[in-house]
């Protein structure tokens, strides 16, 4: 669950994205995972979407991505689904984290679980935890936000139109786009920028 919402927050995806999306169009190199969502708010033909493998911390090849997909693979090889079959990335679990069957889970589920995720219940705190006040105040929309909201704060270090197209939004140069063949580079250059400047010593506000 938590990397799938990883997944959903580098990538930009809205949750209605993430749960219409192939899981057999992932294709990963172990720099950047690319895939297609086969439909969304903006884009009745879907749109591709991409995502640095890195993160902030991990900074060798077995990345918080590369477990992310690990994990499904087991996943899906112990409940005997192909890939091909699969077109959500968040899927419905019993409490105990096992899967009866592979269906996908419904938004009000998924906002309690992702509430719960916010207070890092792995982690222990001496005090309150910090967003222990704030967490109700967050939706799954706010994964899609939270490196948008980056944006602007970078000034020229980012494009406009690498933030358009991370956003997954309409783009006056779409058509730039389409015939250059690969809309998914701006959003793979807008996070990596994000990552690099955070390891200088950046913090988003």
């Amino acid at each position: 669950m938590l990397g799938s919402f990883l997944l959903i927050t580098w990538a930009g995806l809205r949750f209605a994205d993430a749960q219409r999306l192939n899981i057999g169009s992932l294709v990963f190199n172990f720099q950047e995972l690319r895939g297609l969502v086969w439909r969304s708010k903006t884009m009745a033909a879907g749109h591709p979407f991409g995502a640095q493998a890195a993160g902030l911390c991990s900074k060798g090849t077995y990345t918080w991505l590369f477990k992310f997909l690990q994990i499904w693979d087991q996943v899906m090889t112990a409940l005997q689904v192909p890939q091909s079959k699969v077109d959500f990335l968040i899927p419905s679990m019993a409490p105990d984290g096992t899967f009866q069957e592979l269906e996908p889970l419904n938004y009000a589920e998924t906002t309690r679980i992702f509430r719960e995720m916010l207070l890092t219940p792995w982690k222990k705190f001496q005090d309150q935890h910090p967003l222990a006040h704030l967490q109700q105040t967050y939706t799954l929309h706010s994964m899609k936000a939270t490196l948008l909201s980056f944006g602007p704060q970078l000034g020229n270090l980012v494009s406009d139109s690498d933030r358009l197209l991370q956003g997954h939004h309409q783009d006056p140069k779409h058509s730039l786009n389409l015939y250059g063949r690969d809309s998914v580079w701006g959003s793979l250059r807008y996070q990596s920028t994000i990552i690099m400047e955070i390891h200088k010593g950046w913090r988003p506000k």
